[in-house]
């Protein structure tokens, strides 16, 4: 794990769509963290938030099943595939969209500009650690405008430890203001 610090940006109120889920279960991913969701691709079956049966944001499935930080899947129309996020169930359901970290050299403006993600499926990138080093970049961020967060937080982590947040209203923002 480097010693570093980095940004992190969590939005909420990206809910599309809501409905009520009856079946959960957890098992541990690869990262170390707890991930919910079952391995299966039957969707009848599969957990809220899981790949099969994805929600559509953090918040929604906060408020149908998860209520544990950690990796979950989420798509953001009913057409799309579906994406692993890291969920802050904690503080209500946001969602991680994207993450910056110290001393990568890589310009974190270019990249969160960029019309491209970067390290969308690497879970390890999906944690508040800085074990990834690269930045982080989700869909959420290059179609901020399509989806209308109603918050943002950007949040400071260092070595793992959550130091200082800020929340800002997102009310008819873009991605850069």
């Amino acid at each position: 794990m480097h010693n570093l610090t980095m940004l992190v940006l969590i939005v909420s109120g990206i809910v599309l769509c809501m409905v009520d889920p009856s079946y959960s279960n957890t098992c541990n991913c690869h990262c170390g963290h707890t991930y919910y969701g079952a391995s299966t691709d039957d969707s009848s079956k599969a957990p809220y938030g899981s790949k099969a049966n994805p929600g559509f944001s953090c918040k929604d499935i906060n408020t149908n099943n998860g209520k544990q930080n950690g990796i979950y899947w989420i798509r953001l129309t009913d057409d799309e595939k579906p994406f692993p996020v890291y969920c802050d169930m904690a503080a209500g359901g946001w969602t991680m969209a994207f993450k910056a970290v110290s001393g990568v050299n890589k310009n974190v403006y270019s990249t969160y500009t960029s019309d491209q993600t970067y390290s969308e499926k690497v879970f390890v990138a999906l944690e508040v650690t800085n074990r990834h080093f690269n930045h982080y970049k989700n869909r959420i961020v290059l179609k901020w405008q399509d989806i209308g967060p109603t918050e943002a937080r950007v949040v400071l982590y260092k070595i793992g430890k959550l130091m200082k947040k800020l929340k800002f209203n997102a009310k008819g923002s873009d991605k850069l203001n």
